[in-house]
């Protein structure tokens, strides 16, 4: 019995991560978490490479984070820029030699879509004012650990086995 229930428990944690695997979160003073990684909160996968967030934000600096680490990130192609209303190109920070670039935001409410799809990444602002908060801010571990008379770790937890995200039904 506790074999099935452990390989169901195991189901639901991959699920969990697959669903996940690709991660934008938000990052800046314009952040109701600040410059917290811990606490960071993450947009809304919508499609493949695109995220969404709509809510409030703060004046100060924001740019986003693909994981909980402060390199790659995605910034405006200047620092300050404002954020405004429209699209424009986001930068790719993906060493500590790369300009460390983030919006200017003015409070409000806003709606933001990051696409990754095409060549060029995007970030699309518009008004949120009548839209829903849209978003993840619950928690998702950086990693998810497996125990029990299934692995080889058995019930030791010191031991347990990480388990790595891959792409969804690969």
């Amino acid at each position: 019995m506790k074999t099935r229930l452990f390989s169901l428990s195991l189901m639901i944690m991959l699920a969990a991560v697959q669903v996940f695997a690709g991660r934008i979160y938000l990052i800046g003073d314009a952040t109701s978490s600040g410059w917290s990684l811990d606490a960071a909160p993450l947009m809304e996968q919508t499609g493949d490479n695109v995220y969404q967030w709509v809510g409030n934000l703060k004046d100060g600096p924001l740019k986003f984070l693909t994981h909980k680490d402060w390199v790659p990130s995605y910034g405006p192609t200047t620092n300050n820029t404002a954020l405004t209303v429209g699209t424009s190109v986001l930068q790719l920070r993906s060493s500590d030699d790369d300009p460390d670039n983030a919006f200017a935001v003015t409070a409000g409410r806003y709606a933001l879509t990051i696409d990754l799809s095409g060549d060029t990444p995007q970030l699309t602002v518009a008004n949120g004012a009548e839209l829903p908060d849209k978003g993840l801010s619950s928690y998702y571990p950086e990693a998810i650990y497996a125990i029990g008379s299934a692995t080889t770790a058995g019930w030791r937890t010191p031991d347990a086995v990480e388990m790595h995200e891959s792409a969804f039904n690969s």
